[in-house]
């Protein structure tokens, strides 16, 4: 009986100060440099959009096809005298030159390739400009060739040294990049006709902000990761041959771009098998019952569950008798009609009565109800059960984002960044709402119901619910001759009703307490915080990944609430770029990096490793094997791997080398490297490489996980320890290896390895620095 989704506003943006500087050439006076289409059309386009109070809400100041030295004094005005909590976008759309030593600069109307570093805008120069300013919020968009060389971590281009020079002092400031420090960055093709089209990557992000569609997580609102996504999606998908890239340098949540025009889509749920089965009873003090059911959901937290509430009520209003439907119109007056999340109710508000609809007459008399605090102890379980059933639960439960009741004007707050949904806190009962009084003449307590339901009224609820089916069956019996079922039988009934329903999947890591001993080993500072920042690149599935709402989950996400929990600490896992982390350890950005790292002799030089799970590489092709790859000789094939990983180390150390030596053509490239394993996974499926090598759990996830798009050739390699990552000569270094061994010894370990289907990397001892050697 559940209806069609419905749309919500979205929310309103942060009351803060956001400003954009919107920088872009088109013309050129070195012949050299041919005149490009998109990037007046860009500005036009994405200025637009940011200026948009209902979309972007930016102060956008605009400078269009300017000599390099007032693209620099713009850049310098804007960047200076700003405030820490200012919200600053600076956007550069121009040709991209590089010189011989690497260096990029950004070419305005009077830069000569020849002179470049008299006539352009050198991207170290504008890099100090950023590291100078105070605002702590900044977002860096570039749409020009070679982009990529302004952000470190890039293949062939660690000389640039860039890197620990932004990250150093940088705080929440976010690199976008239109492609690689090697590629080129496109125009779109003007179609017979039409307008000039703007550039591939500028055109996506613009269509995702201004319709919506790079809400991913479907809050209301784009954040930068959000708008990323989305473009590097749609380049992708027109076949574009740049892959846009992205930098995270000490952001803390979520950084927002605009609010999104297409606002919250809410979608009903299905209604559990005990409640549909209550509407459709032919008795109705039976859909008595679970209308008064679906009441609790109409006022709680859950937003789709209000919507199904509601669309449900109406549809019993509509066409159910008179009791019934009297009923439903009255929990549909005193709960919330144009939207699934009602106002919370002031202190002092009268509660309004639903008034109970009598049970239909009948020949056997309708016995007293005994209050709440009379009930048998056989009543009270069932009705526990009947209340735990109808109450509130999890919107995650429901592949939903959690959703934070509305403040006074009416916006619905975000999910937290961690995407964990809040305690559900309710008003404490006023006096005697847990025991209504008698309702005159009937003998039955009166439902009155609140905006915002109880437990004491959900407690109640189940009771009559019970007690008035009980009744009809007592009627019906009576006449049929058969007794009627016991308290006991009831409950019991009741009991397997409830533990029909579809529960989420018990989490190990939740029972995990703290250790006094290990908790002591924690570093007094780290304590007093309370909070533990593990950076994870969540790519790499099933060890670490974003589910549906956008929480970060997998093996490492569970391991790392876990350990933090023996700790005494809260875990914040933080999705981090792989080549960030190790440097974010280094200048304790972060406490811990857990994200499938190999432990390795090299990495033990700059940080120490605390072993946890055993993996080696395993290979994958497109189903089939088209190519007919050998896993024996992979020279001279096109190999996908992630960038910094193992695997990457391995073709350029090992695999390379052995096929140069053996006169055999080397893998192009050293492989091809992407910064996520999706993107790995999606360039071997798509036909763009021919193999990939990751993490044998990786390789044996992604396999399943296509659906018969790759298939695993040869046999696992290279076995080697996970390591989890931690500041070289930290005293956390021996309480994490504690907590791990803890986590073995009382089986929450294997508890979350089974969770996750990696059993088979388990291993006994947890060591500190334990490479092979």
């Amino acid at each position: 009986m559940t209806g069609s989704p419905v749309t919500r506003p979205s929310p309103e943006l942060p009351a803060e100060h956001r400003f954009a500087l919107v920088v872009a050439t088109t013309r050129y006076a070195d012949e050299s440099l041919r005149e490009l289409r998109a990037p007046a059309h860009d500005a036009d386009e994405l200025s637009a959009v940011l200026a948009d109070p209902q979309v972007g809400a930016f102060t956008v100041k605009r400078v269009i096809d300017r000599s390099a030295q007032e693209v620099r004094l713009a850049l310098e005005e804007f960047l200076t005298g700003r405030d820490p909590e200012d919200l600053l976008l600076v956007y550069l759309s121009c040709h991209g030159l590089v010189d011989v030593r690497r260096r990029l600069y950004f070419a305005a109307t009077d830069t000569r390739k020849s002179r470049m570093a008299a006539t352009g805008v050198e991207s170290q120069w504008l890099l100090d400009l950023l590291e100078d300013c105070r605002a702590r919020r900044l977002v860096v968009i570039l749409d020009c060739c070679f982009s990529g060389a302004f952000a470190p971590g890039i293949k062939g281009e660690a000389d640039l040294g860039l890197g620990e020079r932004f990250h150093g002092q940088g705080r929440g400031r976010v690199v976008l990049t239109a492609s690689r420090a090697s590629e080129y960055s496109f125009e779109g093709e003007p179609l017979p006709g039409s307008v000039l089209p703007g550039s591939v990557f500028t055109s996506a992000l613009v269509d995702g902000i201004r319709s919506g569609a790079a809400d991913g997580d479907n809050d209301g609102y784009i954040s930068v990761d959000d708008a990323y996504t989305y473009a590097f999606d749609q380049v992708r998908t027109l076949g574009s041959r740049q892959t846009p890239q992205r930098w995270l340098y000490g952001a803390e949540g979520k950084i927002l771009l605009a609010r999104s025009p297409a606002g919250i889509a809410v979608v009903p749920v299905d209604l559990p098998e005990a409640l549909r089965s209550g509407l459709d009873s032919p008795h109705p003090a039976i859909r008595l019952g679970a209308v008064a059911a679906l009441g609790e959901w109409l006022t709680g937290d859950d937003p789709a569950r209000a919507l199904t509430a509601r669309q449900t009520l109406e549809q019993v209003a509509d066409s159910d008798i008179h009791q019934v439907a009297a009923a439903a119109t009255a929990l549909l007056a005193a709960g919330t009609v144009d939207g699934p999340l009602p106002d919370a109710p002031a202190p002092d508000a009268p509660t309004p009565d639903v008034p109970t609809p009598d049970v239909p007459a009948s020949d056997t008399p309708v016995p007293d109800v005994p209050a709440p605090d009379d009930l048998p102890a056989e009543v009270e379980a069932a009705a526990e059960t009947a209340a735990h059933d109808t109450a509130p639960h999890d919107a995650a439960a429901h592949d939903l984002p959690s959703v934070e009741p509305p403040s006074a004007g009416g916006a619905v707050a975000p999910a937290s960044p961690a995407g964990v949904p809040d305690a559900d806190v309710r008003p404490a009962d006023t006096a005697g709402a847990g025991r209504p009084p008698d309702h005159p003449g009937t003998g039955r307590p009166s439902r009155s119901l609140m905006p915002r339901g109880r437990r004491a009224r959900a407690l109640l609820a189940g009771v009559l619910a019970l007690v008035v089916g009980a009744v009809v069956v007592v009627v019906l019996t009576s006449r049929s001759g058969s007794p009627p079922p016991t308290a006991a039988q009831s409950t019991q009934q009741s009991q397997a009703a409830s533990q029909s329903q579809t529960t989420p999947q018990a989490d190990p890591a939740a029972k995990v307490a703290a250790d006094p001993a290990l908790a002591a080993l924690v570093p007094a500072g780290l304590k007093a915080s309370g909070k533990l920042a593990v950076a994870s690149d969540a790519s790499y599935a099933p060890n670490e990944f974003k589910d549906a709402q956008g929480n970060i989950v997998g093996m490492d996400a569970d391991l790392a609430v876990a350990i933090a929990r023996k700790l005494g600490l809260t875990a914040e896992v933080q999705n981090v770029g792989f080549t960030e982390i190790v440097p974010g350890i280094t200048t304790n950005a972060y406490q811990l990096g857990l994200s499938s790292f190999t432990d390795t002799k090299e990495r033990e030089q700059t940080v120490d490793m605390v072993t946890y799970f055993s993996a080696g590489t395993g290979m994958a092709v497109k189903s089939g094997n088209p190519d007919k790859i050998d896993p024996n000789d992979l020279c001279g094939k096109k190999v996908a791997v992630q960038n910094g990983t193992t695997q990457a180390d391995s073709i350029k150390d090992v695999i390379n080398p052995a096929c140069v030596k053996a006169g055999k053509p080397a893998i192009p490239n050293d492989g091809d490297k992407f910064d996520q394993q999706t993107d790995v996974t999606a360039a071997v499926v798509s036909g763009q490489d021919q193999v990939m090598l990751a993490d044998s759990p990786v390789v044996a996830y992604e396999v399943k996980e296509t659906g018969g798009g790759l298939q695993k050739i040869g046999a696992t390699t290279d076995t080697a320890p996970y390591g989890i990552v931690v500041a070289k000569g930290s005293p956390l270094t021996k309480a994490v290896q504690g907590a791990v061994q803890s986590l073995m010894a009382d089986g929450t370990y294997q508890a979350i390895l089974a969770k996750w289907g990696v059993e088979d990397g388990a291993i006994g001892t947890s060591v500190i620095n334990g490479a092979p050697s």
